[in-house]
């Protein structure tokens, strides 16, 4: 079918010129997903042919699937926790489209078991080390992160050490009262 613009449009279809006929071929199926390469070097996401565009992305095509050479990725990539508590390897800006908190260029997600919950032992394992114990190291990654480079911690479940829903000095007082003053055990992450 050949079809003005405007009627085009109106149909809801994506106009591709005058005098281009509409066949299986020419149109694209409007909503489906596909590969994107995100501008830059940001590897590859699964999209619509819209949002690709709307985020500067090239969109390969409805149904094309993203693998490790489907789009250069030259942006660094760090660790991102993700609202369910799964940690993942990825550039910050996947981290932001998947609503994730991202701990920073460089920075490995083995001491959060990636993919996994990303609390390993007990809680206040900060430093997410894979015993999953709790010493010095920890104490210094919580006030670190506190009130020295107030950098996010890369596992909110491990850093809330009392499980208060909060990161705060009162983290900070369990965590010294557990090493040092009161030996109070802390719980197993969940």
């Amino acid at each position: 079918m050949v079809a003005s613009q405007p009627a085009c449009l109106k149909h809801g279809g994506i106009y591709k010129g005058d005098g281009v006929p509409c066949t299986a071929t020419t149109c694209e199926p409007i909503g489906q997903t596909g590969a994107c390469c995100l501008p830059n070097g940001g590897g590859c996401i699964q999209s619509t042919d819209a949002d690709c565009r709307a985020v500067g992305g090239a969109f390969l095509g409805p149904g094309t699937p993203c693998t490790a050479t489907t789009c250069p990725n030259t942006l660094p990539e760090g660790c991102c926790c993700l609202a369910d508590g799964t940690c993942i390897a990825t550039t910050k800006l996947k981290c932001d489209l998947a609503g994730g908190s991202y701990a920073g260029n460089g920075v490995p997600c083995s001491g959060f078991l990636k993919g996994t919950q990303c609390c390993i032992g007990l809680v206040g394992n900060v430093d997410g080390d894979e015993t999953g114990g709790v010493d010095i190291s920890d104490l210094s990654n919580l006030i670190d992160g506190l009130y020295i480079s107030l950098t996010p911690f890369p596992c909110d479940q491990a850093a809330d050490v009392d499980n208060s829903g909060n990161i705060d000095i009162s983290d900070l007082s369990t965590l010294i009262d557990f090493l040092y003053i009161n030996f109070t055990p802390l719980p197993p992450c969940l």
